[in-house]
């Protein structure tokens, strides 16, 4: 005995309250705040880093007229004619650790005050 589906019954109808029902369940709205939030959240932390904390790391203690980490984040090193910018990395990883703890205090304070 064959049992064959015509076209028809492999065809999905939209239907809107199941539609609605997967999102919820999958908590969709929530995931697509989440992501909105953590894109501003990234830009107020980088804003923060680039206009308060690097300039204290790119200061001009010397008075050459040149910041004195430049040497750091101009470094390179070539191999075979390839060219790393090894500096621009550890001024990233620099960035990404002083992001980091200043999540991690945000967190740890809004923590803190959930507690009280």
């Amino acid at each position: 005995m064959s049992v064959s589906k015509s076209r028809d019954e492999y065809d999905i109808p939209f239907n809107f309250v199941h539609f609605m029902k997967f999102l919820k369940d999958n908590n969709i709205l929530a995931t697509a705040i989440a992501a909105i939030l953590s894109d501003r959240i990234n830009e107020i932390t980088t804003t923060f880093v680039d206009y308060m904390i690097m300039p204290i790391i790119n200061r001009d203690g010397d008075k050459d007229g040149e910041k004195d980490i430049k040497k750091l984040e101009d470094a390179t090193f070539s191999v075979y004619g390839m060219e790393f910018h090894v500096g621009k990395v550890i001024m990233a990883l620099i960035k990404f650790v002083i992001i980091t703890y200043i999540i991690f205090l945000i967190a740890k304070s809004i923590k803190k005050i959930g507690e009280l």
